[in-house]
């Protein structure tokens, strides 16, 4: 008890607003689309934010040995919007992280 409750008092941290930003501009994600977008394992990370209700997680209907993760409604709260649309450069970054993925699966990078 007395760890969960040390780890709960801890700041995020930079590793927890990366898995977040992912899951706010990305939408739901699983944890490997998680840690190839951060080229880390996030594995505390999720399970911090988890036992915060930052994230919640659920079943992944296309892969049942994998959960998916995504931003739980009190956090959208807390960042004063209720969808995920209406944060801040939405549209720029989702489709920028839309292209990242686009490139990582045809086997492209950009070198600019």
């Amino acid at each position: 008890i007395k760890k969960a409750s040390e780890e709960y008092e801890r700041d995020i941290g930079e590793a927890g607003l990366e898995v977040l930003a992912i899951l706010l501009y990305e939408g739901p994600s699983s944890r490997s689309s998680i840690d190839y977008i951060r080229g880390v394992n996030s594995s505390t990370s999720i399970r911090n934010l988890l036992t915060r209700g930052l994230i919640e997680r659920s079943g992944n209907p296309e892969d049942g040995r994998e959960y998916i993760y995504r931003a739980t409604t009190d956090l959208l709260s807390l960042l004063g919007t209720g969808t995920r649309e209406n944060l801040p450069e939405y549209a720029t970054i989702s489709r920028e992280l839309q292209s990242f993925k686009e490139q990582a699966e045809h086997g492209t990078t950009n070198t600019e």
